[in-house]
């Protein structure tokens, strides 16, 4: 199997993981929740909405204070590692940085296309 094979089939994986459907969204529901994150700590509870259309699990840091929360609306904001992080796949919030599924699908897009360059 050649290169772009690999990656092909790479990309129709990753596709297939980010598009199975799902009957709720889990995630990690929590204040004063700073990293390195223990998802055991009496705090930390995990919330789970019943349609994952339009929810997003969310992480918010601002100088060190960390709350984890499940919300509808998420718009990702980072200045210097202060800021709002969204992804909505189950207990994504977990975490130090969250790393989304675009970006994900965008690192291996171009490396696609910087093989076949």
């Amino acid at each position: 199997m050649s290169a772009c094979q690999y990656i092909v089939f790479a990309c129709l994986l990753l596709i297939f993981y980010l598009t199975q459907p799902t009957v709720g969204l889990t995630c990690y529901v929590c204040a004063r929740c700073n990293d390195p994150f223990n998802a055991s700590a009496t705090n930390v509870i995990k919330q789970t909405v019943p349609d994952n259309q339009g929810y997003f699990c969310n992480k918010v840091n601002l100088l060190g204070y960390v709350v984890r929360n499940v919300t509808q609306n998420c718009t990702e904001r980072d200045i210097l590692g202060n800021g709002v992080w969204c992804c909505q796949k189950d207990l994504c919030n977990d975490a130090k940085n969250i790393v989304t599924a675009s970006v994900l699908v965008m690192a291996l897009v171009l490396g696609f296309v910087i093989i076949l360059w």
